[in-house]
């Protein structure tokens, strides 16, 4: 999960498999204090690694991943719909609400 938020990480954390990797992206924020604890971590045999930076191919290959993905993970159950600008404070609503994890916002293409 990408989010940025550590709301979700418990969730991520939850849905490991027994030696699975969670990656903690874009959370560099003092607000981002996490609430997991030793036996979540330790007896899944779980390795947990924080990303700082990262280049433009990720994002890239991050998408093309998502892309080959679609049908194998429940994305639509941790992705609500996609919003228009035009709509952003509905998506502000669903966002502040946690009805989904990721609230996805489509930027206006007046060009």
């Amino acid at each position: 999960m990408v989010c940025g938020s550590s709301t979700v990480v418990n969730d991520g954390i939850r849905l490991l498999k027994p030696g699975g990797l969670y990656l903690l992206i874009g959370m560099v924020h003092p607000q981002s204090k996490l609430e997991i604890t030793g036996e979540q971590i330790i007896r899944k045999c779980l390795t947990i690694r924080g990303i700082h930076n990262y280049a433009s191919r990720h994002l890239d290959q991050a998408v093309e991943f998502l892309s080959k993905t679609i049908d194998k993970y429940p994305y639509d159950q941790i992705m609500g719909p996609v919003y228009e600008l035009k709509d952003l404070s509905s998506a502000m609503k669903i966002a502040i609400d946690k009805i989904y994890s990721r609230v996805l916002i489509k930027p206006d293409n007046d060009d």
